[in-house]
């Protein structure tokens, strides 16, 4: 080369460095870019914004720079965690024990935890109400089945019944009664040791083993002994904490009436248990684990969340089933524990998917259906009467062949592939289900059978020799003979042309009488805590008593009827007047409200009729 050519290369100016010619994304999967803006197709397609990065700043740094780097990312971090532990170390002298082990941060828990909702707060309360009303037939907001409801209240009774205007109305209502406070955020706080000792107490002296057999007595002392120790040392397992402190809310909230219980606070203790939830589903499952879920499925049921109860209920369904607790074993007296927990999850899962119309989260088919060993006789009067608890009887929430009917109920008249069956097949498992029902009925005690209670004649003492299960029971075999014969109505409305099967027509409204009649000479358990207990079997009888009402005005059943109606509402409107010194629980006011909006468009149904009759 010349030096001509030498010059001439040398005085060339060195190039800048050109743009990409493909975004960040397309260089990454090696494709082509189109490049068009402001996003190229492949970055449109994969919803992200198209970048592209300069040439110099992909220059590779070198490994002096990147360790360098690193090494001051480390530091950083070190800190933050140092920072953390020493935080939460504080946060272990205000409220309890550490719920980690101490030696591996790695076991800290640093999520968000989902809330608990109090029903003192007006607006919870509203929107719990409203869900429950959809699940009573008036169905979704903007839903054809809504709209129908609508439509035939305004045919019926010259009313038009808007239940969004409703819950402007009440909340305004309430708003003069009571001002509205903002609502307060729960604070997450572990109980003392004197709160879960006491606890372990009460249960053991009450014998509620007997009604929620979650967790042993004997078994709950060890735990507790366990606990302590092993805080003590600095290393707590989030299983055997979240159990413990699960019961502790649970115990605390339905007898918070007690006097040892006058300082707890569970739904405090219930959040931070919530708290731990994320941590403990990625423990390894154990029994410890299994009664925290159910501990905290029975303290959510009650308080109307019915879809938090559910979601909490699956878990423990899921746990249940990996531990074995749905099979039965030969000669291992330590899985009899875990098959009382089976029955109970299994009765709260037929209550819900007949009340919610799901398919149920337990299976029959799957499962060993033989009773407990310690199960109460079929003729015993200890399901019905307040009488002492033993730990040699398990009596559960509920009547377990009851959830078995429940669980045929689903299945044989109201599941997908129970749809399909022709109208002959249905109407004879109605017939069948009923049959199985009455059966039931017949091997309780003739005294204390429910058509013996649902009666305007029938003493009011014996409703207080009643216990709340007892109540449950007989509210609960109305209900099962309500959708049972709901079924075969619908059965025959289904084809066209074909009138309701009369005799399913009357056992329908008579068991919505009955179920009425039954709640109104059990008014004295009522209260904050069971109302929603029995709420769903109220509040469904009431609405079907209402459409009858409303459809045959000048029946002669009408005054008897429209009697029951204000009976059950006038419950409410005593309760609510008995608050006026204090803030009424807002479901009940709510609750009264509405029952007078539907008596008034009862009234002037009956109105409307007679002046038509008139002329």
């Amino acid at each position: 080369m010349d030096q001509s050519s030498g010059m001439e290369a040398s005085s060339i100016a060195p190039r800048a460095p050109q743009s990409r010619s493909a975004c960040d994304l397309c260089r990454h999967r090696k494709i082509r870019c189109d490049r068009e803006k402001p996003n190229c197709e492949t970055c449109q397609l994969a919803g992200v914004q198209c970048t592209f990065t300069s040439g110099d700043l992909n220059k590779k740094k070198s490994l002096k720079t990147q360790l360098a780097e690193a090494k001051a990312r480390l530091q950083s971090l070190e800190t933050t965690v140092a920072r953390q532990r020493a935080q939460l170390a504080n946060q272990s002298q205000r409220t309890g024990p550490l719920l980690v082990d101490t030696q591996d941060p790695s076991h800290v828990c640093l999520c968000s935890s989902p809330s608990i909702s109090r029903m003192e707060d007006f607006e919870t309360s509203l929107a719990a109400f409203c869900l429950r009303l959809e699940l009573c037939g008036l169905g979704k907001a903007r839903s054809s089945e809504r709209a129908s409801f609508q439509n035939a209240v305004y045919r019926l009774s010259g009313s038009h019944f808007c239940l969004e205007e409703f819950c402007d109305q009440v909340m305004h209502s309430y708003q003069l009664h009571y001002p509205l406070k903002a609502s307060k955020m729960i604070s997450s706080r572990f109980p003392e040791d004197s709160i879960i000792h006491q606890s372990i107490t009460y249960y053991s002296a009450e014998g509620l083993h007997s009604i929620f057999p979650v967790v042993e007595v004997n078994t709950l002392r060890k735990l507790f002994d366990e606990y302590v120790t092993s805080r003590s040392a600095g290393i707590s397992r989030i299983s055997l904490n979240a159990s413990l402190f699960a019961f502790t809310a649970f115990i605390a909230k339905i007898h918070g009436h007690h006097p040892a219980f006058v300082n707890a606070d569970p739904d405090a203790y219930m959040q931070a248990v919530l708290g731990l939830l994320p941590v403990l589903l990625l423990e390894w499952q154990d029994t410890r684990t299994l009664e925290c879920l159910v501990f905290l499925m029975l303290y959510i049921n009650p308080s109307g969340l019915t879809h938090m109860g559910r979601s909490l209920l699956s878990l423990a369904v899921q746990v249940l089933f990996h531990l074995g607790g749905h099979r039965m074993r030969q000669h291992d007296p330590s899985h009899r524990h875990l098959r009382s927990i089976f029955w109970l999850c299994y009765g709260a899962d037929k209550e819900m998917a007949l009340r919610l119309r799901l398919p149920p989260l337990i299976h029959d088919s799957d499962c060993d259906l033989d009773l407990p060993l310690l199960y109460v006789l079929r003729s015993s009067d200890r399901q019905f009467l307040q009488k002492p608890l033993s730990p040699d009887v398990l009596l559960f929430p509920s009547d377990l062949r009851l959830a078995v009917i429940k669980s045929k109920i689903y299945r044989l008249l109201y599941s997908d592939e129970a749809q399909r069956e022709s109208r002959a097949k249905r109407l004879e498992n109605v017939r069948q289900l009923d049959e199985e029902l009455n059966d039931l009925k017949s091997s309780f005690p003739i005294a204390l059978q429910p058509n013996a209670f649902a009666s305007r004649q029938n003493p009011e003492y014996k409703h207080h020799d009643f216990s709340i299960r007892g109540t449950s029971l007989h509210l609960e075999y109305y209900f099962c003979l309500r959708v049972i014969h709901e079924a075969g109505i619908n059965c025959s409305l289904a084809v066209s042309d074909c009138p309701p099967l009369l005799s399913s027509v009357e056992l329908y409204y008579e068991a919505s009488r009955s179920t009425l009649l039954h709640y109104i000479r059990a008014h004295g358990f009522v209260d904050s805590f069971n109302f929603w207990i029995h709420f769903h079997f109220v509040l469904s009888a009431f609405l079907s008593l209402f459409w009858y009402l409303l459809k045959a005005p000048t029946d002669s059943t009408f005054a008897s009827d429209l009697y029951i109606m204000e009976r059950t509402r006038d419950i409410f409107t005593r309760l609510k007047n008995d608050a006026q010194t204090t803030r009424c629980y807002p479901p009940i006011f709510i609750t009264e409200a509405f029952m007078t909006v539907f008596i008034d468009f009862v009234k002037q149904a009956s109105n409307t009729s007679r002046i038509i009759l008139n002329n």
